[in-house]
This record gives C-alpha cells, sequence and structure tokens, in this order.
C-alpha cells in the first residue's frame, strides 16, 4: 500500500482539508507524480458542491495537474 496525501472537502460545501489515504500498489501501466500545483474550475467547484448530485465524499479532484513524474510502472517505455 502507497499513502498519498491530498486536500479534500468531506462534507458538501465544506472547507478544503489535509487528507490522507492509501492506494495499492503502482500497476505495471502507471506512472506516479508527485503534484505540485493545480486547479479548480467550474466543474471541480459544481462536484465539491455536489450541485450535480453525483459526488462522493471524500472528494479530492484536481483539473490539469502539474508536477513530475517520479516512479514509472515496469511496462512503461518512457
Amino acid at each position: 500500500m502507497r499513502t498519498y496525501h491530498a486536500y479534500t472537502a468531506k462534507p458538501v460545501k465544506g472547507p478544503l482539508e489535509p487528507f490522507t489515504y492509501h492506494r495499492s500498489e503502482l500497476r505495471p501501466e502507471r506512472v506516479e507524480t508527485k503534484v505540485t500545483h493545480g486547479g479548480l474550475c467550474n466543474s471541480e467547484l459544481s462536484l465539491l458542491d455536489d450541485r450535480w448530485r453525483l459526488t462522493e465524499y471524500p472528494f479530492v479532484d484536481y483539473h490539469e495537474p502539474s508536477g513530475t513524474v517520479f516512479t514509472l510502472g515496469e511496462e512503461d517505455k518512457g
């Protein structure tokens, strides 16, 4: 298991707060990045506020994240 840190809204229309979650090991066809920046567009704000009644909380999302790739999956040819 890998540990990740992000910001999430837990209740509807709640403030963004630090959040830690765990994922399984990196799959062979994936890459792992350290996200350093990300924006929030109107779609993400709509999801954070559950305007479309689709959001599952805790909700973590970033629009066009940028950062550094630091782990390549076994099948990545990068």
